[in-house]
């Protein structure tokens, strides 16, 4: 597996937090954040974290 530099603690964070509520309304009003930002960083963290 190869970790990118995309890869930070707040979106590992905002991961922590969807996977615990299960759903990205309810991540994005614990961190208090919008459902888009909560998308992106889960977004970008499939995207560094690749196998290969």
């Amino acid at each position: 597996m190869q970790i990118d530099e995309e890869l930070t603690l707040k979106k590992l964070e905002v991961f922590l937090a969807f996977m615990r509520s299960g759903n990205l309304s309810k991540a994005a009003a614990e961190l208090n954040t919008s459902n888009v930002s909560v998308h992106r960083a889960i977004h970008s963290l499939e995207s560094a974290l690749r196998c290969t």
